[in-house]
């Protein structure tokens, strides 16, 4: 097998949840510009992908990379490979603020701080039952004009700004946008899922009005539960808590 097809097999065994056709689009797509990887004698060991983001603090605003897929082969786990992945992960991203990462579980946290990350990104998700019937205007939108309403809401919230990799990110749902809110509609088995909710909660009213629906999971930018790290290349000054919305998750 050549490198592309071996990380696809690379990428399914660290994230089994996703569907082949999923790997093997998003290697087809990303491999070649975005990929960090580690290969001896032909063989595809371990693989990260780094993405261009920004950090948004106040009026400053600080280019990171987003690491994504971070997965070594079963076989080869536990002899450093990781060490030295993410040590090149750190010397291509030199120009940068930070590195950015959203670990896929809880255990995670604890072994990306070897590498110097920090938990300071947070967000907030539960069920949220209709209370009133509303009937306020929501427009599906594309992602640069999604990118905008949402940066009117964060306003002065230190978060993560997605830039083009908004438009990937979204490739699964719905973005949709009130005069007050904005957010990004998914069904995840036969759930409504809101992986982001910004603004004025009336507006989760009325899009539950328009989709004739009672319930959904939503996901806000309050601070309840860990989300993300962040590891700092260089001397910023960072909030403890801030947002990142939502990831390549």
């Amino acid at each position: 097998m050549n490198l592309k097809q071996q990380a696809v097999e690379l990428y399914l065994s660290g994230f089994p949840e996703d569907s082949r056709e999923f790997a093997t689009s998003f290697i087809e797509k990303f491999f070649d510009t975005n990929c960090c990887y580690i290969e001896e004698n032909g063989i595809l060991i371990s693989m990260l992908f780094m993405f261009d983001s920004e950090l948004i603090i106040e009026d400053k605003r600080l280019p990171t990379s987003y690491i994504y897929a971070v997965v070594t082969h079963p076989k080869l786990r536990g002899k450093g490979f990781m060490t030295k992945l993410m040590q090149k992960a750190k010397l291509n991203a030199k120009e940068k603020s930070a590195l950015i990462i959203k670990p896929s579980n809880k255990e995670l946290y604890s072994f990306y701080e070897r590498f110097g990350f920090k938990t300071v990104f947070y967000f907030k998700e539960q069920e949220y039952i209709k209370r009133e019937d509303r009937e306020d205007p929501i427009t599906f939108a594309d992602a640069i004009s999604y990118n905008t309403k949402r940066e009117e809401l964060l306003n002065k919230i230190p978060h993560i700004f997605w830039g083009n990799m908004m438009e990937y990110i979204g490739s699964n749902g719905r973005f949709f946008i009130g005069k007050d809110f904005c957010g990004l509609l998914e069904t995840i088995d036969e759930r409504l899922f809101l992986r982001e909710f910004l603004g004025d909660k009336k507006g989760l009213d009325a899009l539950l009005c328009s989709l004739s629906k009672q319930n959904l999971v939503v996901r806000t930018a309050e601070y309840d539960e860990p989300f993300g790290m962040l590891c700092p290349l260089k001397d910023i000054q960072l909030q403890n808590k801030m947002y990142m919305g939502f990831a390549m998750d």
